[in-house]
């Protein structure tokens, strides 16, 4: 999902309104639109760390030698070990 995904995406735009309307801040020192706009790039960047790892993931695999067959297994492996590292791809082409 890339950033216009999110723009378009009607269930997170209803949550960051959820978090930021519905759940109400007291003291008066946030206002609203400061609140939405640092929830909404808080939500978004997790989503870009993940899509950034994947890349990261699949160019790391690439640079060792997985093959076209095995690429997406090599990538997942990474991601599921949260170890997206040369090392990490070697000793698991090495089991395979």
């Amino acid at each position: 999902m890339d950033a216009e995904d999110l723009r378009r995406d009607r269930y997170f735009k209803k949550a960051v309104r959820y978090l930021v309307e519905d759940c109400s801040v007291t003291g008066g020192y946030v206002d609203s639109g400061y609140l939405y706009s640092a929830t909404l790039r808080t939500l978004a960047t997790e989503v870009i760390q993940k899509g950034h790892m994947a890349l990261h993931a699949k160019n790391i695999a690439i640079a060792v030698g997985a093959t076209n067959k095995n690429i997406q297994t090599v990538i997942q492996y990474m991601l599921a070990t949260s170890d997206i590292s040369l090392d990490n791809v070697i000793l698991f082409l090495a089991k395979t």
